[in-house]
């Protein structure tokens, strides 16, 4: 026959469990406060604390977008705190320059940000609007508050239009870099078979006449130039073969 416990037992038992659940509760209590403490320190810490003020932002990869401008934009937009400045902040602010096509942004120490840059190439400075012509067609104007002065383009007149822009970046992208930096000088001279036909003054003063899809043939200029006669100071490139030939442009 199974022993019933005493009242005194139950009574005992009661209490225990009475006891123990105090504890349990005691303790999540105190750990919360505990963390609470914490957050609340950590938090004060970084508001408070020099050691947690952003110290430096550091540009790097830009060649025409000025370093001044691009720290001006990304201290406007950041926090003094590193916890409080944002990735997100800084790609806002930096995705409204049409002339980066790509960036990172890293944090080499606690209290610093490295973001770096990858701009487009500038093929040209239309001087119509005083804008540059990037590899993606896009036109953009030369604010030299925030530019430096684009180096080894040429200068390009005549090309107005969103069609005409998407040619010469077509055929400008068509030359090495090496080679675009030969033009000092490309006008538009339009024939009645050839809208957008060029007309082209090299560095060292001799004129070029070609159809744009045929600039490319000036990836070999220098060879060209050799063999030209000492007599002619003028080259056209035939539209259909493609073959550079010399004339006098006196004549």
């Amino acid at each position: 026959m199974t022993e019933v416990p005493s009242v005194d037992v139950l009574i005992a038992q009661q209490r225990a469990k009475k006891k123990a659940l105090k504890r349990i509760k005691f303790k999540r209590f105190l750990i919360s406060f505990l963390l609470l403490l914490v957050l609340v320190g950590s938090s004060y810490a970084v508001v408070r604390f020099d050691y947690f003020n952003l110290k430096r932002i550091d540009v790097t990869g830009n060649r025409v977008l000025k370093s001044t401008y691009l720290q001006e934009i990304l201290w406007s937009n950041t926090q003094s705190k590193v916890g409080l400045t944002s990735g997100i902040r800084l790609s806002e602010k930096i995705d409204e320059e049409a002339l980066i096509a790509s960036y990172s942004i890293k944090y080499p120490h606690f209290n610093e940000i490295l973001v770096k840059v990858t701009e487009y190439r500038i093929l040209a400075h239309l001087t119509d609007q005083n804008t540059v012509l990037l590899e993606n067609n896009l036109v953009v104007n030369l604010d030299t508050l925030k530019m430096n002065y684009p180096i080894g383009v040429p200068l390009i007149s005549g090309y107005t239009d969103p069609i005409a822009h998407e040619r010469l970046a077509e055929a400008l992208l068509s030359l090495s870099p090496e080679n675009l930096m030969n033009i000092s000088e490309l006008k538009s001279e339009p024939k009645s078979y050839d809208a957008y036909y060029a007309h082209l003054r090299m560095m060292d003063g001799i004129q070029v006449y070609t159809a744009l899809s045929s600039l490319h043939v000036l990836n070999d200029y220098l060879k060209i130039r050799n063999a030209l006669n000492p007599e002619h100071d003028c080259i056209a490139i035939d539209e259909i073969t493609a073959v550079p030939y010399s004339f006098s442009c006196a004549s």
